[in-house]
């Protein structure tokens, strides 16, 4: 029975011919991954995505409960919590969550510091982000440094009193001034926005 088949096949290959164009891979889908990326900044491949989630990797507990989440009482209630915590490791990538500027940079709290993006979104939408509780910037960023979505420009730093997260602010953009204020539940600029809505979309996107 396997000669019969072999023959057969040999027979069709003489008549029509086999060969590379049965390929299972779609042709358009090659030809589209092997275009280069446009050459307009040094960034590699992978900062080419319009956003990703800040952090490379599933955080090691949930960011929308607990004492991690947006809103969460600090201080013994005296004030609430400005942003969303990602737990991670001390030294694992800090990643752009879009296109922007890096405005600033400064020690911000127990040892570790605080990068400040103006971003574009990929909706157009302009947004501020404080990336805080940092060690400091990868190789090849600085103040005023352009990132892409998915540069890793900095690393999660060593807290002098708790587990290393990346702590995540997120503003409208609409406001100019300090961040950090002595007004209000948050004691933050009043474009302080939650960012559970944009971090739980990247971090399906991200398939964790």
């Amino acid at each position: 029975m396997k000669r019969l088949t072999l023959l057969v096949l040999t027979i069709s290959c003489l008549y029509f011919g086999c060969g590379e164009e049965y390929s299972d891979k779609p042709q358009e889908s090659s030809r589209i991954l092997a275009e280069p990326y446009p050459n307009d900044s040094p960034y590699t491949p992978d900062s080419r995505k319009l956003e990703e989630f800040p952090i490379a990797h599933r955080p090691y507990q949930s960011f929308t409960s607990g004492i991690r989440r947006f809103g969460a009482a600090r201080g013994g209630g005296s004030r609430l919590h400005a942003a969303a915590d990602l737990y991670s490791s001390v030294g694992n990538a800090v990643r752009a969550v879009s296109s922007g500027i890096i405005t600033d940079y400064y020690y911000f709290y127990s040892g570790t510091y605080a990068a400040v993006i103006e971003h574009t979104m990929a909706n157009g939408s302009k947004r501020v982000v404080r990336y805080g509780e940092i060690s400091g910037f990868a190789n090849g960023f600085a103040v005023g440094s352009r990132v892409h979505g998915g540069d890793t420009f900095a690393r999660i730093g060593k807290l002098n009193c708790c587990s290393p997260m990346l702590h995540f602010e997120y503003f409208e953009g609409t406001l100019s001034g300090p961040l950090t204020t002595n007004a209000g539940p948050f004691r933050r600029r009043s474009d302080l926005l939650n960012p559970n809505q944009l971090l739980l979309r990247l971090y399906d996107e991200a398939g964790y």
